[in-house]
């Protein structure tokens, strides 16, 4: 373990516990060597937001790389995680191991249809995003900061017979437009 690092996250805590939940969940998908891109899809957020998060955190915390920033927080993270273990108290059996062992008239149901989980209303609109391929699955684009786009030849083709087609519908629906105005205007 770096004991450089070590240090910086006990100095800057304070800075740490500043980073907002979504710049934490941008910095350890970063840390698990995700790009930009793939962390917007991943969180469901555009690749400017994701970029603005990555950004905005490295600058709360003063360094100059991505890398470092994710790197730290992790730190950080498994030292609140270490520290906590020593509060908790071992796992404990809350259940009851045989019905028969039951005070009388108390009967055990089991509700199988009834889901274990529930969602919260942003928790599905994220479901949504992530379960629906985006714009962005379809036609990577550049990422600010690289000189080259993510197209492949094939994704290039689709992306220009698609803008090809959509010039072609709107110069139609013009001329169409155009020509019932015209009729409009004859006596």
């Amino acid at each position: 373990m770096d004991k450089h690092a070590m240090t910086w996250v006990r100095e800057n805590e304070a800075l740490l516990q500043r980073l907002t939940p979504r710049q934490r969940d941008c910095l350890r998908l970063v840390a698990n060597g995700y790009r930009t891109k793939e962390i917007a899809i991943k969180l469901g957020i555009s690749v400017g937001v994701a970029y603005k998060h990555i950004s905005s955190a490295c600058q709360t915390l003063g360094v100059p790389a991505r890398g470092q920033a994710a790197r730290y927080l992790a730190l950080w993270e498994q030292q609140l995680s270490e520290d906590e273990m020593g509060k908790k108290l071992p796992p404990q059996f809350l259940g009851v191991s045989d019905p028969a062992d039951l005070p009388s008239g108390v009967t055990v149901t089991n509700d199988a249809d009834t889901p274990a989980i529930e969602l919260t209303e942003q928790q599905q609109d994220h479901f949504v995003v992530s379960a629906v391929p985006g714009l962005m699955d379809l036609v990577p684009m550049r990422i600010r900061g690289r000189s080259q786009n993510d197209l492949t030849t094939v994704h290039t083709m689709i992306v220009i017979g698609a803008m090809t087609l959509g010039t072609i519908v709107g110069v139609g629906s013009a001329a169409s437009l155009l020509t019932g105005l015209t009729s409009l205007l004859r006596p």
